[in-house]
């Protein structure tokens, strides 16, 4: 019978002995899975980064037009909150 592993050593559990062959295939291909993670990881940010951009822009847009400088217009607006 053939057996595969690394030959027993003593002191360790034999279930840990494994054959690595496998493992060190996909050693040689893990930089290349980096550079595409990191890509896309990078496209995500972008897409994160405009997001809160565009909610900013959004929220000062807002904010803009709901506050006046027009004394006459703010007295308006709180006498029809003193209504409401």
């Amino acid at each position: 019978m053939r057996t595969t592993g690394s030959p027993k050593v003593e002191g360790k559990d034999p279930m840990a002995q494994y054959d690595n062959r496998y493992a060190q295939a996909t050693a040689r291909t893990g930089v290349a899975i980096d550079e595409g993670l990191r890509a896309y990881m990078l496209q995500v940010y972008n897409y994160m980064a405009a997001g809160i951009a565009l909610t900013g822009i959004v929220a000062y847009i807002l904010f803009s037009y709901a506050v006046t400088t027009d004394p006459a217009l703010a007295a308006k607006s709180a006498a029809l909150a003193r209504c409401a």
